[in-house]
């Protein structure tokens, strides 16, 4: 790519600069994706190329908790792409996101919608259960519990047998079962169990970000179970940890949830 744009080609650039980034997302080199999807957009990206640098800016401005933007970006990036299409997918998921955080998730509802009811491309399945794993995180923490029903639901039928589907439909269909168990359900053993194998998944992966979200919402399970010690040395450990990795906006989530579990420990 960078070949490409040196010596003028800016059109055969572009295509070369959102593979490249696309790999640097997908291992979890988001310093390499940011640069690269810039270069990318620099060179004169148009069309579903655009769609697609955009899409993995949208995620970078999520992570770096610009929330206005990642929505605003994210959305040119829907616009851009073929519905249920994996980039498109990969945008829709942070656009939810970031608006179910940001407690804009209402404004949303349209593209939820839309979510729920599209087809995903035979190629993104596992960036679909992303987006209905999203959906069941933003909307039943938001109080929109019948809509994170319903995607739990279409979550379920994507991967009937959750242990032949690859490792992301996996951890994302165990992560939206943990979330629900814990606040709908109010089983927190069992939503530990889900969060462990969510965990597992993730860990095939090599996806330490998710893998350590994964890891905070066990502890929060595991303080509502009671083992409020447990769960705050653990919660203290992934705060470090997240730090450590740069991730400011996770070690936030984190610190709120160490902040609940020393609350419950301080309770008669």
């Amino acid at each position: 790519a960078e070949h490409a744009r040196r010596g003028g080609e800016l059109a055969r650039a572009v295509p070369l600069y959102a593979r490249a980034a696309m790999h640097a997302y997908v291992h979890n080199d988001f310093a390499a994706c940011d640069r690269l999807a810039e270069q990318g957009v620099s060179c004169g990206a148009s069309g579903q190329c655009l769609g697609e640098l955009r899409a993995l800016q949208a995620t970078m401005l999520f992570w770096r908790g610009q929330h206005t933007e990642a929505i605003r970006t994210g959305y040119e990036a829907i616009a851009l792409l073929p519905a249920g299409g994996a980039e498109w997918c990969l945008a829709a998921s942070y656009v939810i996101t970031t608006a179910g955080i940001s407690m804009r998730l209402g404004s949303e509802l349209p593209l939820v919608e839309t979510c729920l009811t599209v087809e995903p491309a035979p190629d993104a399945i596992a960036g679909y259960a992303r987006v209905l794993c999203m959906i069941v995180h933003m909307a039943v923490a938001v109080g929109f519990v019948p809509i994170g029903r319903r995607s739990l639901a279409r979550l379920e039928r994507l991967a009937p047998n959750p242990e032949l589907a690859d490792p992301l439909t996996r951890a994302s269909l165990h992560f939206a079962r943990g979330w629900m168990s814990l606040m709908c359900g109010q089983d927190c053993f069992e939503s530990s169990l889900h969060y462990e194998q969510s965990l597992a998944a993730y860990h095939e992966m090599g996806d330490a970000r998710h893998g350590l979200h994964a890891r905070m919402h066990q502890a929060r399970a595991q303080a509502v179970c009671g083992m409020v010690n447990e769960a705050t040395a653990a919660l203290e450990s992934y705060l470090e940890q997240a730090n450590k990795l740069w991730e400011p906006l996770l070690a936030s989530v984190i610190q709120s949830r160490l902040g609940e579990a020393l609350c419950r420990r301080a309770l008669p």
